[in-house]
């Protein structure tokens, strides 16, 4: 099994390691796997309801953040091999990309272009390169369905 060169599926998540899942299912499918891995905590303190997020961190290679011990989000980094299903990937230039994937556009606000087929991806301004890819929950896209944490 390797992890690193799964099929990334918008609202899915990879062959793996699936969207919702719990973080002691993601620890121990990566224990098994050999994988080393960090834990960071943001606490949201301030915010409504007060829902602290932990993420794990495969150095390099994915991001996976999870609420109340369910995963939200995986980020794809410069280490991840594996592809969308229309061969977008990290590493690719954003032309190649936009000429796959037409929806993708530039949001202001979170400074990444999103794609209506259910990914985010951000780029390194000065190689034009990308150098991550985002999929997350389909409640992600309604901020105020998300932040109820019912999901």
């Amino acid at each position: 099994m390797n992890i690193y060169k799964e099929q990334i599926i918008p609202y899915i998540g990879i062959t793996t390691i699936k969207l919702y899942m719990h973080i002691n299912e993601v620890k121990t499918i990566l224990k098994n796997a050999g994988i080393k891995y960090n834990i960071e905590l943001w606490p949201n303190k301030g915010c409504e309801p007060e829902v602290p997020w932990q993420i794990i961190r495969i150095e390099n290679t994915m991001d996976i953040f999870f609420a109340n011990e369910k995963i939200f989000k995986i980020s794809f980094k410069k280490n991840y091999l594996g592809t969308l299903d229309s061969g977008i990937k990290v590493g690719m230039l954003l032309d190649e990309a936009v000429t796959i994937d037409k929806s993708l556009h530039f949001v202001d606000d979170n400074d990444d272009y999103e794609s209506d087929n259910g990914y985010w991806v951000e780029i390194d301004s000065e190689t034009n390169n990308i150098v991550m890819i985002s999929i997350f929950i389909k409640e992600a896209l309604d901020e105020e369905n998300f932040f109820q944490y019912k999901w």
